[in-house]
């Protein structure tokens, strides 16, 4: 069964004078009408303040959410579990999509969970020879991470 969720937001959008755009690996759709912006996160609407906390609690939705409005911060990429076959994972759920980034950042990133846990599992990896104990340590403990 297709989800055609996107299509129905983005179908309402049209018709209603709503810009509408998708962020976060399609996770995060942004709508902006008269100078206001709301969120849909996942499923959930931020008119009830979930969506928005949910945003918050993200580290990659968030850069995505602050990048679109123009609000400069640091990059940050996602990296999914090498078991992740998804569509949405494909392009970023190897060890070799992480050292090809690390390569083009002078050898020097930071990898950590992607939602809080208070500055535990937060490696800086300036040797490529230490990415894969890493990812293997994020992998065990089922992180989705940044």
């Amino acid at each position: 069964m297709k989800n055609n969720f996107k299509e129905i937001i983005q179908q309402i959008c049209n018709e209603n004078g709503i810009k509408y755009k998708l962020l976060s690996k399609d996770w995060i759709i942004m709508l902006e009408k008269d100078g206001k912006t709301r969120y849909i996160c996942g499923f959930k609407f931020d008119l009830n303040g979930h969506g928005i906390g949910l945003i918050a609690d993200d580290k990659f939705a968030l850069y995505e959410v602050l990048k679109a409005k123009g609000i400069p911060i640091i990059e940050h990429k996602i990296v999914y579990n090498k078991d992740n076959h998804c569509d949405y994972a494909i392009t970023c759920n190897t060890y070799e999509y992480v050292k090809d980034y690390f390569l083009k950042q002078n050898q020097n990133i930071v990898i950590k969970p992607n939602n809080g846990k208070c500055g535990f599992d937060v490696f800086n990896i300036t040797d490529i020879n230490e990415i894969d104990k890493v990812l293997d340590k994020l992998f065990n403990n089922e992180y989705l991470f940044v």
